[in-house]
């Protein structure tokens, strides 16, 4: 197909008026894309957790999910665009600091009421539906899903 041809088929816009329609709908796709502190800067539930022994030969996963829990003990995190978490698990509270690495490979928690509760996760998934974390510790690997609260 030939250029000629081609300009034969825009509509009475003309070249300018496609152009200007194109480079509209560029800008407002490209707005509209959300960042990884975005989507996360919101109230999460976990829905379930996976506990991977060391020897996977030996021994099942264990999978406990957030709907069997009394609801005391459900667990949720919320990630405020400031760089402050809240983490509610049944009666207790922590919350600190939270950031990525500089590869937003990894999820950081620094509490400020207990540094045993600091913590390191791999995001292994994130979107504005679903958020999937890794960590390795003690011999075992932990998978937490969580999904936004409504």
């Amino acid at each position: 197909m030939n250029f000629k041809l081609f300009l034969s088929f825009i509509p009475p816009l003309g070249v300018r008026g496609l152009l200007l329609l194109l480079g509209g709908f560029v800008f407002f796709s490209c707005s509209t894309t959300m960042n990884k502190k975005e989507i996360i800067a919101r109230k999460w539930r976990v829905e379930s957790i996976e506990v991977i022994p060391a020897t996977q030969d030996t021994a099942q996963p264990t999978i406990n999910s957030n709907d069997n829990l009394p609801k005391k003990y459900k667990i949720w995190y919320e990630f405020k665009a400031n760089g402050v978490y809240v983490c509610q698990r049944g009666n207790m509270k922590d919350e600190g600091e939270w950031q990525f690495s500089t590869d937003e490979k990894v999820l950081l928690l620094k509490s400020s009421q207990n540094q045993k509760d600091d913590a390191s996760w791999w995001l292994e998934e994130l979107n504005k539906y679903q958020m999937m974390l890794s960590t390795q510790e003690r011999g075992k690997k932990e998978i937490m899903k969580l999904s936004p609260e409504n």
